[in-house]
């Protein structure tokens, strides 16, 4: 059997052009999340002053994590490190929560890794976050109140 060279470029082109058109579509969606997640962030900055201000910490609909720096936009499989927009600096982090270190993050590297459903459960879980605070309190209250009154 003969191979036949042209018919093979010709096909490698051919993906190859499939390939870069793939890619570049998925650079240009990351860009577009990146940009969702940078839009939002601005859009509920008077809501993360707020909590600032009032020094409540925050924490996540989907991870059972903590941050005092500001809202939680992901973290790792094992949660070795949470990634964080640290309302003072205005920026992103990524902490580790073994020893703390912060290291400066982008928000294209938070959706290129996968973050971008959590990021924006993140942000947006400011609006309710306080309620559910609010509702864990008033149950251990409730608690500790019964377990007073049954001795």
């Amino acid at each position: 059997m003969q191979l036949n060279v042209e018919e093979v470029l010709a096909n490698l082109n051919e993906q190859n052009e499939s390939f870069t058109n793939s890619r570049n579509e998925i650079q240009g969606l990351f860009e577009q999340q990146s940009t969702y997640i940078e839009s939002l962030i601005e859009q509920y900055k008077p809501i993360l002053d707020w909590y600032k201000d009032k020094t409540v910490r925050f924490s996540h609909p989907n991870l059972d994590v903590t941050s005092g720096a500001g809202p939680i936009l992901g973290a790792d499989k094992n949660i070795d490190y949470v990634i964080v927009y640290n309302i003072e600096k205005e920026c992103l982090e990524k902490v580790s929560l073994r020893n703390n270190d912060r290291d400066s993050y982008f928000t294209y590297n938070l959706v290129r890794e996968g973050h971008f459903k959590n990021a924006v459960a993140g942000i947006k879980y400011l609006t309710t976050m306080l309620e559910k605070y609010n509702t864990e309190f008033q149950e251990l209250a409730m608690k500790l109140r019964n377990e007073i009154e049954s001795v």
